[in-house]
Order: structure tokens, then C-alpha cells, then sequence
């Protein structure tokens, strides 16, 4: 029999940390008895085990596979109670294709039973599989567990560990940690939310291989040990060399490459004869199902509502029917059903879909006749539910109405032939209503491409914009299958198909999230192994563009930095911690707040340049990299956030140092005993910086503020600091691949209650206090792409943001709410820059609301419980958001999304504008005589073309008179044109250009 004990380099690893000892080692090679233990050796009971062939030749395992099989020990010696390591080698024997997926119990300490006991609080220690994730829990107060999903998890031996201490739990595969980091939580709130150790006094005993003689682990178990603490990274990883077996295989690489050259162009093809872009000709289409919700109300089978339901008057159905199916014909509709008046009212319909088919067209009738704002949503009727289509509607209003039927299409990837279009009211006194739903199914599930020729072709840019990393959840694949590469490589095919149908060329797409860079350490949304490189991969063979995004919140701190007290005594102005003009740090709120950390400190600048260096080294060998976007929400570490937060000693001596100030007593004598001048190198607290006034951040902020001269120097002193990190950046991106660009997504939110929010130039203020200033950057930085973005749903969802102040302030931050992105002032940012951009981001309707008693839950049906569904005009209102910017200034790049795609429902707008938006050249045209307020013509020169343009960003229809050189030709037809000046008629939302050579 062979015992396995610790190897030289397995203690020199532990001897880094005094306190790092082996409390207690089984290494089940045949024999539960522990080989090295603190306390009792023998187990407390060892019922009904079974051995196999373990990890290293000759080797014994511990198979627990049996419904009977126990093995415990005592806790007694064995079993440190506030913070430990459980380490050990397994291989997974159940089957991993089993739905629902059993949870299989590795290690656990005895859970709480009987009426009134809960785990959380107890203390409970649980390492296990939950379906095919695995999951740690120490069970404090506030439940702080860990997860990591597995996308290979094959059948073979794999290392894994569990760590705990107070506040912290992390899980560890292979020697690599693998989920040590929260996904929502701050280490601020952390710290105001610390919950007492729980007390662990009681348990006498713990589980190896089960948990109380239930969900034994259906695996394989070697080589069981516990540590009296955390082992650190490092520890783990040295346990886990030392205790490999000699022929274990190294985890295999995705052959990203080879999966991409199977799936690429899989999903789309040319566009037929007389099909209009974003369109799908009838040929290519099979009706499956129709429903009339209306007919439904007394089949229980196929219909349920919340709330009240009412049958309307029929309507005229629109002539805008650009698929020319038997459904969008002219003539009179049915009647529609409405959905009651209150907010969440609703109502759900049962749709058969082709099982063979896993691409849909729905073409969804709503009478466009009042003012409605709706959530629509396409789910499997029963199982897992998908997000492969949550949109809604915005009708009415400040959407003008139609009178008529609107016909809503929308495409939808499912792997459900079963499912249901629920229609909800989602605010109240705008009820939902749908007449009629048809589902048609694409032939070969192939999308036209709207704009031919790829993106190879030097133009402009349509693009997708994921703020969130979700693209797994959308392309009809389950989220387990679209976290395997193969399953990745499909979803990537379905994703450049759809943006090809869409007109879109360049994908924005998450590579560092809110804690960090996303890969194994920290994977948001399940991604699969080496995602970035996938989706490069694919890129590259479909012609289109990637820019990862980087979007980070917090950053690591070293343990005890942040405490309740430290919040309050000033310790934390010399840390990367921001201290805000309250004299205290962000009290751990989350979106829409000042930032967590201060951009100036070199801690905080080093871990963004790490992040962004990662990135760049994995883009910069793929002609599909495009370049690094930063994300710049008010609560990102990249900027200062806003006005209120940056004043850290650190920050503001240098401001004064490098203005050449003398502050007033108060301030200097503060400045002085923090002893900040040199502080800002180190992430710790500094000796002294507690002995200062606890608070004086806001006797900094009020100084700054007391003169105006003063204070818009130090606005612009920080927009100095951050447009030299930023133009650092920008020359690294530059010298890893040319002609990439760093984007700046500034995301200043609307803030009504600002006292500034009425004033023209709101939004200009608002970026320059946070670190923007347009004019020095495109100065300092060439390859600079200025990014301003809007965000349509808030102007209709005006009534989320809490008002302050007189009932005439109130009134007039509502008015101009829902028509901010209609004041010129709202693009100040793009003003001057050689690359600007819109940004369109969905803000989606998101609620819990399918969780509610009330629920539409039927025996045949299990209502979503999330909704993430993205708002939107319809019809010719479809793209008034995006032409808003058109009507201020030229922009070069347009983009759209949030959670979901975002364009569901205008494909057949937003194609036909990108067909000619993106053969425009890559340069700012001036304005030309004969434009209006909402209808523009410009034009100039480029690479020997002359070209012009004519935009109607009104919502009426608009004609002009267009001076063209001659041998002008229609730059997306190829049609010369008969003559000069051309009278041209536009529709609302449409583009049209021309070009001729340069005489």
C-alpha cells in the first residue's frame, strides 16, 4: 500500500506562512485512516466504501458512489474553525448529461436540520458540486460562497481546494484559482456589512466524500488534507505539483483556430434579388405557427394573464411590411388583446416552433394607436429559461402614433420548439397589446448579409456594444453548451450572422468586468476557456472587427485595509481607496456612484495597465482587433466619477504642488501631518495619515470649491492626470498593432437632481469633472476614438429617477429628460475630435417580476423569472435615437446594445442606414448649404472621391435639394445620377450618399 505525505517542496511552500500546518492527511489509498492528523486518526464511521484505482500507478481511490456510503471523522484537533484549507484529488464518475443535474458532496460539516435551522449563519462548511459547477460555502451571515463552472469537466483526476476566512471563501481547480473573486460586492461594502465569525464550537465532526450519508460525491477521492489556514495561491499551487500524478495530461488548449474554420459563414449567405437589406426574402421562410391572442382567452393550454385582459377594435395594418409576408399585407388586422393598465399586468401565448429549425422570424402585430410601453418576450415554455429574445416597445408618447398595425420583427435563436411571447405592461397607464404573433422558420437558418463586401473595405462603423458579457444567453444554445468551445464557435457563427443581417461590422464586447480581467480566475457568464482568442479567431474568418471593452469597478486590496473604522479615521487617504468630499470613502453603494478608487494613485494606474496589457497582448496579432475601449461609467475606477469624489491627500497636494499653491492654514497644516507629499507609492496606510483630521477630504473639497478660478483649475488638473494615463495607454496600443484605436465610452448618466442638469452645457461639466476634456485629448492622443453615449429608455423611464426641488424644477427636468439627446449640447464631447462616435445603450427593463406569487406559471408553462428586456421606438421612430447625433455634428461610428443584442426589431431600418453609413468615408465631413434643423447635408473629400450625404433625423418626411459634382453616382445602389441639383425625398430616419471623383 503506498501513503502519499508531504514532499519538501509541498512544506517549503507552507513555511511561507508561519502559520500554514497539515492538520490532517487521508491519503485513502485503500485505508481511511488519516496518516498525519492533529487529533483522532481513525474515522468515526466508515460504512459501505468502495476503492478503485487511484491517481498514481498501484494507487488506491475512494469511490463513493453508494446511497449508504458514509465516512466522517472527528472535528476535534482535525478541523480548524475560522479559517482552513480542504485540499484533494478527485474524478468525476456521474453523468454529466443528466438533467437536473444532481449536487454531489466532496467535503461538509454537519448541516443544520429541523424547522427554523438554516445554513446561513450556521457556520457550515460545504465543498460540492451544484449540478456542473463547483461550489464552496462557509455559511456566514451573509452567505459568502463561491462557484466555478467547468466547461470540460471530463472524466478525469483533477486537483481541488477550498478556502475560507472571515469574509472570504475561494475555490481553486488545478492549482489555479478559479473563483476568488465576487461578482457584485465592493470591498467597501464589505467592510460596512462585516458579519461576525460564525461560531463553529459545536461541530464535532466533518464528511468526506458526503454529507450526512446523502448526495454522496459520485466521484473518485485521493489524497484528503485540511490546513489550520488559507493557503495562498502560490501554497495551493505548490501542493499541487507536488502531489500530481506523473502522467497527468495538461488541461488542452482550445484549437480555437480549427473550431473557427468549421463554424465560420455557417449561418449566413448573399442577399437574393430585390431583398432589401434587413430583410428576409418569403422564399427563405416556412410559416409554422400563428396565434391571435385574442381567441385564446377561454384555452387554458395555450393562454395565461396577470391582471385584466380586453379585447380591442381592429385596425389597418401597416404598409411597412419590408418581408412581404402573407401576415404584413395590407387590409384590416384582428383584433388585438390588451393586457390591464397596471404595471406588470400581462399576458402569455403558446407558440409550436419547427424542432429542426433553430433560427425564427416572428412578426409580432401591435396596434401602434396609443401610448403603450411594453415588454415582450420570447421564452421556452418549460425548463431553463433563455434571453434569446427581451425586447419591448415604446409607442406613443414622444413617439408620435401611426393609427395603424405595427408589424414588430424579430429574430429569435431557440432550442425550445415549445415556447411562449409574453406581453407585458411595464408602466403603469401604457398597457401591452398584441393582435397577432407568427412564427416563421429560416430556411437553412442563413441570414442575408446587408452590406456586401464585409468590413474589409475602408468605411465607417455600425456596430454591437455589450456592456454586459451575455452573450451566452442569446443565441439559442444552453448556457453549459456555450461554454464549450465547440458550443462557443456554433454561437459565434449564429452572433456574426445576425450582426452581418444587422448591417453591423465590429463587435463590442466585455474583457475585463467589474471585479477584473474575465478568464479563469474571474468568469462572469460561464465563458468558455480562452474566450477572447475564440472570438478573435472568428472574427478574423468573418471580416469583422472585435474591441474587447474594459469596464472595472474594484480592484484587490490587501486584506484589513478596509474596516469599519478606517472609513471613518482617515487612514485610507493615502491608499488607492478615493476619498469623496464627504472626508470618507464611497459608504459602499454600487452603480451611479462616485468610485471606489482614486485614478491618480500609481496602485491603481498599474492594476488598469496590467488589465489592459492582457489585452492587448491577446488582440494584437489578429487583423479582427480593433482596439481597447474603455468603458467610463460614473463608478468605474478609470476616471474620477464626478466632482465629488478624488480628494485623497495624495491628489490634492500635487494639485497644489504642480499649481504652484499655498493652501490656507487649515489645509496646509493637514497636508502637512499626513505627510502625503510622498505617499502616494504605496497601497497601504501610512504612519501619521490617521493623526490628521479624520475628515479632511471635506475641508480639501470646500477650499477647492470657494473661489471658482480655483475650482476649474482643479478640474482641469485632473483632466490633465487622466488624459496622460490615457494617452500612456493609447501610444502602447499604437505600438502593438497600428491602426488600432483606444476608445472612450464616456457614460455620464443623467443626473436630474445635479444643480447643473438644466444648464445647456450639463453634460460638458459633467465629463470634465469627470477627468474629460475633449480638446487636450485628441491633442495628445492620435489614435483616439471619443465615445459619447445616450440612453433612449431613461428618457421614457424618466419617472425612475427621484426628483427634488420646486414643482417648475420638476416639470422642467421631466421636458428635458425625454429630449436630452436632442440638445446639441448633449454631444459637446464629440465636438472636434477626429474620431467621433455614438454610443445607443439599452438600458433594459430589468425585474424580478416572473418570481412573484401572481405569476403567469401554468402547468404548461414556467414563466422566466428575470426579465432584461431592452426598450425601444418602433416603426419610423425606430431610429430617431440614432440619427440624433447626425443632427449636431458628423460622427464615424454608431453603435447599439446592453444586455441583449439591442437591435431586435429595426433590423430592417438600422441595415439599409448602415448600407451607406459604412461606405462613407472614415473622416468628419462638414456641414454643406441647403440643410435644416433635422435634415443635414454634408460632404467632402477623401482618397480622391468627393463624397455627399443627405440625413433625415426628424420624424417627418423631408425633401431638399442635393448639388452634386458631376459623374455623381448613389454610393449604395452604383446608379449614376441624372443630374445636378438632385431633388431628393427622404422618410424619416433615412441616409442617402453619393459620391463622384475628385476634379
Amino acid at each position: 500500500m503506498i501513503r502519499f505525505f508531504p514532499v519538501p517542496a509541498l512544506l517549503a511552500a507552507a513555511a511561507n506562512a508561519a502559520a500554514a500546518n497539515l492538520l490532517f492527511h487521508a491519503p485513502l489509498d485503500g485505508d481511511p485512516a488519516a496518516a498525519i492528523s492533529a487529533g483522532d486518526p481513525a474515522p468515526l464511521v466508515a460504512k459501505d466504501l468502495e476503492w478503485a484505482p487511484g491517481p498514481h500507478p498501484g494507487a488506491r481511490a475512494l469511490r463513493m458512489d453508494s446511497g449508504g456510503a458514509l465516512l466522517a471523522y472527528s472535528a476535534a484537533g482535525n478541523l480548524p474553525r475560522e479559517r482552513g484549507t480542504v485540499a484533494l484529488w478527485t474524478k468525476r464518475e456521474w453523468d454529466l448529461s443528466a438533467a437536473p443535474l444532481p449536487w454531489r458532496t466532496i467535503f461538509a460539516t454537519p448541516m443544520p436540520r429541523g424547522v427554523g435551522k438554516e445554513r446561513v449563519g450556521s457556520g457550515a462548511l460545504w465543498f460540492w458540486w451544484w449540478g456542473d459547477r463547483l461550489r464552496a460555502d462557509q455559511s456566514d451571515a451573509r452567505d459568502r460562497y463561491r462557484t466555478w463552472n467547468v466547461p470540460p469537466l471530463d472524466a478525469a483526476w483533477h486537483h481541488v481546494a477550498f478556502t475560507w476566512r472571515p469574509g472570504r471563501v475561494e475555490v481553486f481547480m488545478d492549482g489555479v484559482l478559479r473563483s476568488g473573486i465576487p461578482d457584485s460586492a465592493s470591498p467597501l461594502r464589505d467592510a460596512l456589512d462585516a458579519t461576525p465569525v460564525p461560531d463553529r464550537s459545536a461541530i464535532d465532526r466533518f464528511f468526506v466524500g458526503c454529507s450526512d450519508a446523502t448526495a454522496p460525491a459520485g466521484s473518485l477521492l485521493s489524497d484528503f488534507r485540511i490546513y489550520d489556514t488559507a493557503l495562498s495561491g502560490t501554497e495551493i499551487r505548490a501542493l499541487f505539483d507536488a502531489t500530481a500524478p506523473a502522467d497527468a495530461p495538461a488541461p488542452p488548449d482550445p484549437d480555437w483556430a480549427s473550431l473557427a474554420a468549421v463554424a465560420a459563414f455557417r449561418h449566413e449567405r448573399a442577399r437574393l434579388p430585390g431583398e432589401a437589406p434587413g430583410t428576409i426574402d418569403p422564399s427563405m421562410l416556412a410559416l409554422v405557427d400563428e396565434v391571435r391572442p385574442a381567441g385564446l382567452l377561454d384555452d387554458p393550454e395555450n393562454f395565461s394573464s396577470v391582471g385584466p385582459c380586453r379585447v380591442l377594435d381592429p385596425l389597418p395594418r401597416t404598409a411597412d411590411g419590408p418581408c412581404r409576408t402573407a401576415g404584413g399585407s395590407g387590409g384590416m388586422a384582428p383584433r388585438s388583446l390588451e393586457a390591464g393598465p397596471s404595471k406588470g399586468d400581462r399576458f402569455a401565448v403558446r407558440l409550436r416552433l419547427d424542432p429542426d429549425s433553430p433560427l425564427h422570424l416572428l412578426e409580432i402585430d401591435v396596434p401602434d394607436d396609443s401610448l403603450r410601453t411594453m415588454d415582450l418576450i420570447v421564452q421556452p415554455c418549460k425548463g431553463d429559461a433563455d434571453y434569446a429574445m427581451q425586447v419591448g416597445l415604446l409607442l406613443g408618447g414622444e413617439y408620435p402614433n401611426s393609427g395603424r398595425l405595427h408589424v414588430h420583427r424579430c429574430l429569435l435563436w431557440s432550442r425550445s420548439p415549445d415556447v411562449a411571447l409574453v406581453a407585458m405592461t411595464a408602466r403603469a397607464g401604457a398597457p401591452a397589446a398584441v393582435a397577432a404573433v407568427r412564427a416563421y422558420a429560416v430556411k437553412g437558418a442563413r441570414l442575408p448579409v446587408a452590406v456586401p463586401g464585409g468590413a474589409r473595405t475602408p468605411g465607417r462603423h455600425v456596430a454591437l456594444y455589450y456592456e454586459d458579457p451575455a452573450v451566452n444567453l442569446e443565441f439559442g444554445l444552453s448556457p453549459r453548451a456555450a461554454a464549450s468551445p465547440e458550443g462557443f464557435a456554433e454561437e459565434l457563427s449564429r452572433l456574426a450572422a445576425t450582426m452581418k443581417f444587422a448591417g453591423q461590422d465590429t463587435l463590442f464586447y466585455p474583457g475585463a468586468w467589474y471585479q477584473g480581467l474575465i478568464g479563469d480566475r474571474y468568469n462572469p457568464r460561464d465563458h468558455a476557456p480562452g474566450y477572447r482568442t475564440g472570438l478573435y479567431e472568428a472574427f478574423d474568418r468573418e471580416g469583422l472587427g472585435v474591441v474587447p471593452t474594459v469596464n472595472l469597478n474594484n480592484m484587490p486590496v490587501p486584506d484589513g485595509l478596509v474596516t469599519a473604522a478606517s472609513l471613518d479615521d482617515g487612514s485610507l487617504h493615502p491608499t488607492p481607496v478615493a476619498i469623496h468630499d464627504t472626508g470618507r470613502p464611497n459608504p459602499g453603494k454600487w452603480h451611479n456612484t462616485p468610485p471606489n478608487f482614486n485614478v491618480f494613485h500609481p496602485a491603481v494606474q498599474r492594476y488598469v495597465e496590467g488589465v489592459f496589457d492582457a489585452l492587448v497582448a491577446e488582440g494584437a496579432p489578429h487583423p479582427s482587433f480593433r482596439g481597447v475601449c474603455l468603458h467610463l461609467t460614473k463608478h468605474c475606477l478609470l476616471w474620477w466619477g464626478d466632482e465629488t469624489s478624488g480628494y485623497n491627500d495624495y491628489a490634492v497636494a500635487a494639485f497644489c504642488r504642480d499649481r504652484g499653491l499655498e493652501p490656507p492654514a487649515p489645509v496646509a497644516e493637514a497636508l502637512q501631518t499626513a505627510a502625503c507629499s510622498r505617499s502616494a507609492d504605496s497601497s497601504g496606510p501610512r504612519s501619521g495619515a490617521a493623526t490628521a483630521a479624520p475628515l479632511r477630504g471635506a475641508a480639501y473639497a470646500a477650499w477647492l470649491r470657494s473661489d471658482p478660478a480655483l475650482h476649474e483649475a482643479w478640474i482641469q488638473w485632473r483632466c490633465d492626470q487622466v488624459t496622460a494615463f490615457y494617452a500612456r495607454l493609447a501610444a502602447k496600443l499604437a505600438g502593438a498593432r497600428p491602426g488600432a484605436r483606444l476608445v472612450l465610452n464616456g457614460f455620464v448618466p443623467a443626473d436630474v437632481n445635479h444643480p447643473d442638469f438644466l444648464a445647456p452645457d450639463y453634460l460638458a461639466r459633467a465629463n470634465r469633472a469627470c477627468g474629460l476634456d475633449p480638446d487636450a485629448l485628441s491633442r495628445s492622443i492620435p489614435n483616439l476614438v471619443l465615445c459619447q453615449t445616450a440612453v433612449p429608455a431613461d428618457y421614457r423611464w424618466a419617472e425612475i429617477w427621484r426628483y427634488a426641488g420646486d414643482a417648475g424644477r420638476v416639470a422642467a427636468a421631466r421636458e428635458k429628460q425625454l429630449r436630452l439627446d436632442s440638445e446639441p449640447g448633449f454631444w459637446s464631447l464629440l465636438r472636434g475630435a477626429d474620431f467621433p462616435w455614438a454610443n445607443l445603450h439599452d438600458r433594459y427593463w430589468e425585474s424580478a417580476i416572473g418570481r412573484d406569487a401572481g405569476s403567469l406559471s401554468r402547468p404548461w408553462l414556467d414563466e422566466c423569472r428575470w426579465r432584461v428586456s431592452t426598450l425601444n421606438p418602433a416603426g419610423a421612430n425606430a431610429l430617431r435615437h440614432v440619427l440624433a447625433p447626425l443632427r449636431f455634428g458628423d460622427v464615424l461610428g454608431l453603435s447599439k446594445g446592453g444586455f441583449l443584442v439591442g437591435t431586435y426589431g429595426m433590423e430592417d431600418r438600422l441595415a439599409p442606414f448602415a448600407l451607406v453609413f459604412r461606405a462613407l468615408p472614415p473622416v468628419v465631413l462638414p456641414d454643406l448649404p441647403g440643410g435644416t434643423e433635422t435634415v443635414r447635408l454634408r460632404g467632402g473629400g477623401w482618397e480622391g472621391t468627393n463624397y455627399v450625404y443627405a440625413v433625415n433625423a426628424g420624424s417627418a418626411p423631408a425633401a431638399l435639394d442635393v448639388p452634386l459634382p458631376p459623374g455623381a453616382a448613389d454610393l449604395a445602389t452604383g446608379e449614376p445620377v441624372p443630374g445636378s441639383p438632385l431633388r431628393v425625398r427622404l422618410a424619416p430616419g433615412e441616409l442617402r450618399a453619393w459620391s463622384a471623383p475628385l476634379r
